[in-house]
């Protein structure tokens, strides 16, 4: 059946970039004959201020929270507790469902070290488990690996959520007028709301929990790690004295503390003056930057795995203008407006959530970047919201988890784990697209009855 369900999806699902360009011809078109609008007004819409370049420090926030998470997972403290951890499971179905649960509970606080803890423990796993003699199937492994992404927008790095803390942002993503019509949402109404603890801490029993189940019970079909080219452990740079006093600075961990003091001083501060409710994207990526930095201790380490992780990096710095040019065509010439009132009349104030979340469990398919989705998808759910006087923080979750879902089957975000363990794309999306049909009951039953 996860085959099947794969085999659908990746038919109809095309490069990311590729629709990222398809979907600014279809924006602009849309405007000019649903709207009525000009060639002439829908390119100003797409290259004025409101457009091509309005995202770019939203971009380089994405940018951040993937490269400073990849580069703490790699941290040697960091890579010493998931070998550590590699050698607990006694049975194939405790090393899937150890792996999942670790994956995902370091994915609740940043997805980038989510993504990138869950490939080296499962890497790792699937070693120590050969070592011990016992067969377990690292495909299997490698889904387990990758369920973190189906969960994190429910966690500390979640884009929308974070996005709508501050006036500030929501000017950046909703526009003036609509950012004042909402106004600011505390992560206590969002990702620390009953809602989400309930859904989120639910999905981190559940998906270990019913992936262990999937372990092969014929051994004669598990594929084990020796039969797969993995990809060695990240060598370090050297760490010789050095011959010049620029040398010996780059090599010394007083250097890095001269910086990582101070951010840590300013995170006090800021806890202590306005508490957990008011964090956002800027505060989330200092936190892991200050950690990195911390843990890896010498600059060039922390700098060699920050150019370790940076590959990845190179789709949001690529996508994002165009996700910002086709956000600016959709307000500039009403479509959204237009989208958001639809949405309101065919929707009640109990009802819109579970549309908002099939809806971005939809359009993730397409757009795989979760603040480049907010961006595009944000203003519609949250004008059609306060239409309907439904709770603005509740559908801001319900975009989240649909946006986290269909990364389950969309395999955009999977390329550095696939790289980590030496695997391809389709040994891993069966698993996961079962994965996200159990994963959609859980999530509908909450956002209808908690």
């Amino acid at each position: 059946m996860g085959k099947l369900i794969a085999r659908f999806f990746q038919a109809i699902v095309p490069d990311p970039f590729v629709l990222a360009i398809l979907l600014t011809v279809l924006t602009f078109g849309l405007g000019m004959f649903v709207e009525d609008r000009t060639a002439g007004q829908m390119l100003q819409y797409w290259q004025g201020p409101s457009g091509f370049w309005r995202l770019l420090a939203f971009g380089m926030q994405m940018v951040l929270i993937l490269m400073t998470g990849h580069a703490l997972a790699s941290a040697p403290p960091v890579m010493r507790i998931l070998n550590r951890v590699s050698n607990l499971p006694r049975t194939p179905g405790q090393a899937i469902a150890l792996t999942s649960f670790v994956a995902i509970w370091f994915g609740l606080f940043n997805w980038g070290l989510g993504l990138c803890a869950g490939a080296l423990l499962a890497r790792e796993v699937g070693r120590a488990m050969e070592r011990k003699g016992i067969s377990v199937h690292y495909p299997l492994l490698a889904a387990a690996g990758y369920t973190s992404m189906t969960v994190w927008h429910g966690g500390f790095s979640g884009s929308a959520p974070l996005k709508v803390t501050g006036l500030t942002d929501l000017r950046e993503t909703l526009g003036d007028d609509l950012a004042v019509r909402v106004g600011a949402i505390p992560i206590d109404q969002t990702i620390l709301s009953p809602l989400n603890l309930f859904t989120t801490l639910g999905l981190l029993v559940f998906i270990p929990l019913f992936l262990a189940q999937f372990s092969p019970k014929n051994r004669s079909r598990v594929r084990p790690i020796s039969r797969f080219t993995v990809q060695p452990d990240i060598a370090m740079p050297d760490d010789g004295p050095g011959t010049s006093l620029f040398d010996k600075l780059q090599r010394t961990r007083l250097t890095t503390w001269l910086l990582v003091a101070p951010l840590f001083a300013y995170l006090a501060i800021d806890f202590a003056e306005h508490g957990i409710s008011n964090i956002n994207l800027n505060t989330v990526n200092l936190l892991f930057l200050a950690l990195g930095l911390a843990l890896h201790g010498a600059p060039h380490h922390y700098v060699c795995a920050c150019e370790n992780a940076i590959r990845p990096c190179s789709n949001i710095v690529l996508q994002f203008p165009l996700y910002a040019g086709i956000m600016g065509m959709m307000a500039g010439s009403g479509l959204a407006a237009t989208i958001s009132d639809a949405f309101a009349q065919n929707s009640t104030a109990s009802t819109l959530p579970i549309y908002t979340f099939f809806s971005s469990a939809f359009v993730n398919l397409f757009v795989p970047s979760g603040g480049g989705q907010w961006a595009i998808q944000g203003q519609i759910a949250l004008d059609a919201a306060l239409q309907v006087k439904a709770d603005v923080g509740r559908v801001v979750m319900a975009f989240a988890y649909g946006d986290g879902l269909t990364n389950a089957i969309q395999p955009f975000w999977a390329l550095p784990l696939l790289a980590i363990m030496g695997i391809r794309a389709r040994d891993i999306v069966g698993y996961m697209a079962i994965v996200m049909l159990g994963a959609t009951v859980w999530i509908c039953g909450c956002l209808l009855f908690f």
